[in-house]
């Protein structure tokens, strides 16, 4: 598999798979609208114009993985990783957000968010080197997480082992 620079000509596909892809959190929100789950496909393919796209695909040329995002000064921010379900816990995910992040040689932060019920994401984002930044309520039923991650000489410190912390 290879992860290549998406094209407008990906949009129905990605377009799809993001279908696909968001169907779980979706669920853990008892089936509210979400904007992955509604948007169309003019819509994203407009964002071919101000957003950058990357594609995981198969040998096949089947897209299983995609993210993008734009920059704006020195923050990027990353939005919309999806992977197909029968292809996650792979490493795919890790490896489209590592090669994102590194097309912005610039940049001094990332940003992203993830949906408070959405546990894995948090996780993943957290394994990637984002910290929670804030929360925001967007209704009565779902809280997202806006996470950023410092690079550079703005990169956070490493984070101390737990077993020198309670010393």
């Amino acid at each position: 598999m290879e992860i290549r620079l998406a094209q407008v000509e990906d949009a129905a596909a990605i377009l799809a798979l993001q279908k696909l892809a968001y169907q779980g959190t979706a669920r853990l929100y008892d089936g509210p609208v979400i904007s992955p789950m509604t948007q169309t496909l003019e819509n994203l393919a407009a964002d071919f114009e101000r957003t950058i796209f990357l594609k995981m695909q198969t040998p096949q040329q089947q897209i299983v993985g995609s993210v993008r995002g734009f920059q704006v000064g020195s923050t990027v921010f990353v939005e919309r990783l999806i992977v197909d379900p029968n292809y996650q816990r792979r490493g795919i995910a890790s490896a489209l957000v590592q090669q994102f992040e590194a097309r912005f040689t610039d940049a001094q932060r990332f940003e992203l968010y993830a949906g408070e019920k959405n546990e894995q994401a948090v996780r993943l984002c957290q394994k990637l080197g984002y910290r929670e930044l804030k929360r925001e309520r967007m209704n009565n039923r779902r809280t997202l997480i806006f996470m950023e991650k410092l690079v550079g000489a703005f990169a956070y410190p490493p984070a101390e082992p737990a077993s020198l912390r309670s010393l």
